[in-house]
């Protein structure tokens, strides 16, 4: 269905009212770290008190549209805040688009009109319905009325989704490791790999997000509601039409593709690469001595529906992380391999001390110790 003139007029003047610094810094022209144009607002309601006034709750957009999104809670001051919906402005659409992530091969695509359901890697067609997000760039918003003191219950957390690159046509560095067993695996570098953040809430089902106010709430936790839903800035009812959306943020960034050979890319588990990813980001963390918070990883499906490795700086913009992952493979794959062997979990499994960490919760489950030990060998080309 198409949308109405005044939803793309909307969005035309969103996107021509934009900063321009901060246009400039998205698309790697600045640097990006002497503009911080990506960070967000969770915005605390007046009737909060006294403390409210003293908050200025920000995040990094990747961060928020976990973090901050609908149904998501958070401690600060003292008290726990609930974030009720996503901010808009008048007169202001925020930029969405369609995506579809193939559940054969895992081939992430996205346009600004829905996407072909039949996937171009490997011809599966999907029966799923369409799916689209939102970029909520002007923040977030807490909910209203009496605040609660944080109890033995840990905050409800929303960190559902994952990290995909929509465009690979970067400035691309090729190169090669030989390892000490005289297996080499070849690998890419690129400076401008564009990535999107993607939260689809609780259960994968995206949030429900009002057209008009921008209330929200996670989809699969969401009942009936009579006379509409609460505004979001005011103490009154809207009536404005939900629509259910995953939230995002895209950014361009430094990046490392790993290949692995075609054996290992066409009988490798989704839990062996998974596991060997997060591995490999841990034994980059330790050795080049950065603080894991500034790489992370996916695994990316390429055009020809064989999966690699991705490996990217969360800094917008890039630090130079990638590259030096690629440059130095060897010693990388070293840490990783020891980090996984001498961890005292079960090797069916993993923990916090091996490979789990916040930004993974979605993949727990998956991640093994020997799952990570097997790609790692592979990847090497070390015994079993």
């Amino acid at each position: 269905m198409l949308c109405p003139r005044s939803t793309y007029e909307k969005v035309i003047r969103n996107l021509t009212q934009r900063e321009l610094l901060g246009v400039l810094a998205n698309r790697n022209v600045l640097p990006k770290y002497g503009f911080p144009v990506d960070t967000v607002e969770l915005r605390i309601p007046q009737e909060g008190g006294a403390v409210s006034g003293q908050l200025e709750l920000t995040r990094d957009l990747s961060a928020a549209v976990h973090e901050y999104a609908p149904g998501a809670e958070i401690v600060a001051g003292g008290h726990l805040w609930a974030s009720a919906g996503v901010y808009r402005l008048p007169d202001r659409e925020l930029v969405s688009r369609h995506y579809a992530v193939c559940a054969a091969c895992g081939r992430y695509r996205e346009a600004t009109e829905p996407v072909d359901p039949v996937c171009a890697a490997c011809g599966t067609q999907s029966a799923a319905a369409q799916r689209r997000y939102v970029e909520p760039i002007y923040g977030f918003v807490a909910a209203r009325g009496p605040q609660r003191r944080p109890g033995q219950t840990p905050p409800r957390r929303s960190w559902y989704g994952d990290v995909h690159m929509s465009t690979d046509t970067a400035d691309l560095q090729e190169g090669a490791t030989t390892f000490v067993s005289g297996h080499t695996t070849l690998w890419s570098a690129g400076t401008r790999g564009e990535m999107v953040v993607v939260s689809e809430g609780p259960a994968g089902a995206g949030y429900q997000v009002c057209d008009w106010c921008g209330w929200g709430r996670p989809h699969a936790q969401a009942g009936p509601l009579r006379g509409g839903h609460p505004h979001l800035l005011k103490d009154t009812q809207c009536t404005g039409p939900l629509r259910v959306v995953s939230l995002a943020h895209r950014y361009q960034t430094d990046f490392l593709q790993i290949h692995l050979d075609p054996l290992t890319a066409l009988t490798a588990t989704a839990a062996r690469l998974r596991s060997g990813l997060y591995a490999l980001l841990e034994g980059a963390a330790e050795h080049l001595e950065i603080s894991r918070d500034d790489i992370d990883g996916t695994v990316h499906t390429g055009t020809d529906g064989m999966p690699s490795l991705l490996l990217f700086d969360t800094t917008p913009g890039g630090a130079g992380n990638a590259v030096s992952m690629g440059k130095q493979l060897e010693p990388v794959a070293s840490a990783a391999l020891v980090r996984v062997a001498a961890c005292e979990c079960g090797p069916e499994s993993s923990c916090y001390a091996c490979l789990r960490n916040f930004r993974n919760e979605r993949f727990h489950e998956l991640l093994s110790r020997r799952e990570a030990i097997a790609l790692l060998n592979a990847l090497t080309g070390s015994a079993s």
